[in-house]
């Protein structure tokens, strides 16, 4: 389990302390069901995000469906533990609202971790307990926000797949008060602090600098 901290201190202007891991969905060969040909599967990883209100990609898809999926295939295996989705547009229809994650052992489909309560956004992320394996897919997929005229063939603009870290001693800040710049004032900052490692720590030191 990752063990959180909170660090509290006091600084005169706050810059955040956030990262982002690789985005690993670019590696992957994608496949799904309902394949659109003018819409195809690779625009899902192609680097490519137009702005919202533009759609990228969709199939043929009905909400809650335990055989329409999206499938994420690598040369190797991978760790990854975040995921964001870009959807087509913030309005209710065919919007992602939740599904199931799915890792192949190698003979059969595992359930890793579920979702069902993406907001009304033009882009979500979702986080859940660090995923290995070199083959995943997203299916049981709930479409259409409350209010939609329209709960299948979801569609998006992209969907990014972020690395976990495997390294033995990694700790990361996950959550700031203030994330925004306060100056002039000297301000208490509260920073929440996740092991991101594969070794258990007790303790973490972090940096800022100043604006």
């Amino acid at each position: 389990m990752k063990k959180l901290l909170l660090i509290f201190g006091m600084v005169t202007c706050w810059m955040t302390l956030f990262s982002q891991q690789l985005n690993i969905a670019p590696a992957a060969t994608i496949t799904c069901t309902g394949l659109q040909t003018s819409y195809p599967p690779s625009a899902l990883n192609d680097l490519i995000i137009s702005t919202c209100g533009t759609q990228e990609f969709w199939m043929n898809s009905s909400s809650g469906s335990t055989t329409d999926y999206i499938e994420w295939t690598w040369p190797t295996t991978q760790s990854f533990d975040e995921i964001t989705f870009y959807q087509a547009d913030n309005v209710p229809n065919r919007q992602l609202v939740g599904g199931v994650l799915e890792s192949w052992d190698g003979s059969q489909w595992v359930v890793e971790t579920s979702f069902d309560t993406l907001p009304l956004a033009c882009e979500n992320t979702i986080s859940f307990p660090r995923i290995t394996t070199a083959k995943m897919r997203m299916t049981n997929m709930i479409i259409g926000a409350p209010g939609s005229t329209q709960n299948t063939n979801v569609n998006f603009r992209e969907i990014e797949i972020f690395q976990a870290s495997v390294a033995p001693n990694d700790a990361g800040v996950i959550a700031a008060n203030p994330l925004q710049g306060v100056c002039p004032a000297s301000i208490p900052v509260e920073v929440t602090i996740q092991n991101n490692g594969i070794n258990r720590i007790d303790s973490v030191v972090v940096n800022w600098y100043m604006l």
